[in-house]
């Protein structure tokens, strides 16, 4: 397999993390909201602050990757999203739990813009609809995997909703 191939895989990797990460948290808020202390503000927040930042950042990094490169923003991002990510899981509180997940929204955007924005520059015209197809297609798995992901980790031992 070509090279460009085995690129797109690792990016299709972090942004099925990132899809995964904007869905996930739907069925952990009963879990999370009294370990957390959070009220049902602090409960619409914790998707919101994520989704509403992920929205508002990708303008900004995509002249950030046409500036500084994709590649810098694509590895600042990933390291981002990574830090946000433990950041959130050991978060003790509602505040910063949706700060954590306000960053991780923002590093997440990093990723999905600099992944699209390198399958237009790696893959020439003829391969280029096959790459953006894997991109959106792995875009669509990570929706409803979020949601069943939690409920088995909620439903298991040592997941999200155990004791």
């Amino acid at each position: 397999m070509d090279r460009k191939w085995w690129a797109l895989a690792g990016v299709a990797v972090a942004v099925f993390a990132v899809g995964l990460d904007g869905t996930v948290l739907s069925v952990a808020l009963p879990a999370l909201a009294p370990r957390l202390h959070a009220s049902a503000t602090d409960l619409v927040w914790f998707s919101s602050a994520y989704l509403l930042t992920w929205a508002a950042a990708m303008p900004p990094l995509g002249s950030l990757g046409d500036r500084y490169g994709r590649r810098r923003v694509m590895i600042a991002s990933l390291a981002a999203f990574g830090a946000a990510s433990a950041w959130a899981a050991w978060s003790g509180s509602a505040g910063m739990f949706i700060a954590a997940r306000a960053v991780g929204g923002i590093a997440g955007a990093g990723i999905v813009v600099m992944a699209m924005s390198a399958v237009t520059v790696m893959f020439d015209e003829d391969e280029r609809s096959r790459a953006v197809g894997v991109w959106a297609g792995v875009n669509f798995l990570a929706l409803p995997t979020g949601p069943i992901l939690a409920v088995g980790c909620s439903t298991g031992s040592g997941g999200a909703g155990s004791s």
